[in-house]
């Protein structure tokens, strides 16, 4: 079995550039917007191997359907707004 041991994330959404060691226990907390389910989405490519766009941030959408895609993360997109431009 494989273990993740770091994750580099680089122009992934909000970040940037950072680099974090994972070790048996690792808890992600913060307050809403900081990037936890952004996290856990570029981990969940890393095991599936998938980018199919219901499968990010299903925690934050009704009914299990995202609203973010993999060309969203990697431009920065953080949502629309009413009139249709992206925030």
């Amino acid at each position: 079995m494989k273990r993740i041991i770091r994750l580099r994330l680089i122009n992934w959404h909000y970040f940037a550039n950072i680099n974090t060691e994972i070790r048996n226990i690792t808890f992600l907390t913060g307050p809403n917007g900081t990037g936890k389910s952004t996290v856990i989405d570029a981990i969940q490519i890393l095991i599936e191997g998938t980018t199919n766009p219901s499968n990010f941030n299903k925690a934050a959408n009704e009914k299990g359907k995202s609203g973010r895609s993999l060309l969203g993360y990697l431009k920065g997109q953080a949502g629309i707004r009413d009139d249709g431009s992206v925030i």
